[in-house]
């Protein structure tokens, strides 16, 4: 779905808020695929770091998600960071596939 609003070129803040809940989803049912409760956090670098303890390779999404998490917040606290444009909307959404596509790999379907 999120593909449909990126094609329709926007609304980007609502964009990168939807692809870091796509992350965060994801990361998220790794750890209870791991028999991890996930902390109620949406700090994606906090929940790669959880992931890394069962799969040290997920470390390589660390920095990508730092982007991710401020897009994010941008939607949940307005006027607290600049909202994102349209290359920090294609950027989230580049990531948050990243995300979901390193998850499925390690994750029977």
């Amino acid at each position: 779905m999120i593909e449909i609003a990126v094609a329709a070129r926007g609304p980007w803040p609502q964009i990168a808020y939807h692809a870091q809940q796509l992350a965060e989803k994801y990361l998220k049912g790794f750890l209870v695929h791991h028999g991890t409760l996930p902390p109620r956090v949406h700090d994606l670098q906090r929940l790669v770091d959880l992931c890394a303890v069962h799969d040290p390779t997920l470390e390589t999404l660390r920095e990508d998600c730092i982007g991710l998490t401020e897009a994010g917040a941008s939607a949940r606290y307005p006027g607290w960071i600049d909202e994102p444009g349209e290359m920090d909307g294609q950027n989230a959404v580049a990531t948050a596939k990243r995300v979901r596509e390193s998850i499925r790999a390690r994750v029977p379907q």
